[in-house]
């Protein structure tokens, strides 16, 4: 009954009745969800997706599901599941079986709970790249933490013209086109996803912009950083991404 309770409210989360955030201009709906894989399945679930997702993709085609990608935090064995849809479609046509399928690669988070919906935390995505005609495009997904008590100053301080302007363009010279965060309000971080070019991300940048120290300089009180104030990052493993299916 509980596995039954749990695939009726995961179908529900990803339709429009959730507060996901909204693209106004595009009505697309972006989601990150956060679930716990079970120790030592990390392949299991990766052959899982790559035999049986060929069997979903029309339905979740018709749902209006896109950039569907799964990474892995192996720190804490946690997934970082994001995808994006129309508004006004949902993942209700995908079948319950497949859902099933996915739960005995998971253990809970708390109680019985599979899965934690994350905040959307900041979305960048008028850069000046254009993704169109592009078929090098990549992703790179990676984990900051916020000292607690500091969520609201954080916001403020991204919410800024200095950030919203000088690093958007700094993050579109090394060829980043899209990037969301999302907050777990659990463990206080931020799980981070950018869709860049050229082949490398900012999060992989050897020469520092003079602006971006100054940014990272303003956030170093308020996030764990490194001896530079340079926010300490880690790298998410890439375990499903359905774009290059």
């Amino acid at each position: 009954m509980k596995k039954k309770i749990f695939l009726a409210l995961l179908i529900a989360c990803v339709t429009p009745c959730i507060a996901a955030a909204a693209d106004t201009a595009s009505d697309t709906v972006r989601q990150a969800l956060k679930m716990h894989l079970k120790e030592g399945c990390k392949d299991s679930l990766v052959k899982y997706y790559e035999d049986t997702w060929s069997s979903i993709e029309e339905k979740v085609e018709q749902s209006g599901v896109f950039d569907y990608s799964v990474f892995l935090d192996e720190e804490n064995n946690n997934l970082f599941v994001v995808n994006k849809y129309c508004k006004g479609t949902s993942f209700q046509t995908l079948t319950e079986q497949w859902w099933e399928g996915m739960t005995k690669y998971l253990e809970p988070i708390s109680g019985d709970t599979l899965y934690v919906e994350l905040e959307e935390f900041m979305y960048l995505n008028d850069f000046n790249n254009d993704d169109s005609g592009e078929v090098d495009a990549q992703r790179y997904a990676f984990r900051l933490h916020v000292t607690p008590g500091y969520e609201n100053e954080i916001r403020k301080r991204q919410q800024a013209d200095f950030v919203w302007e000088t690093v958007k363009n700094l993050l579109s010279k090394d060829g980043v086109y899209d990037y969301s965060i999302y907050w777990d309000e659990q463990t206080n971080y931020l799980y981070a996803v950018q869709k860049y070019f050229k082949g490398r991300t900012s999060q992989e940048n050897d020469e520092i912009d003079p602006d971006m120290q100054l940014w990272w300089d303003m956030m170093s009180d308020i996030m764990d950083t490194n001896a530079d104030n340079s926010p300490v990052s880690i790298k998410l493993v890439e375990l499903f991404d359905a774009e290059k299916k």
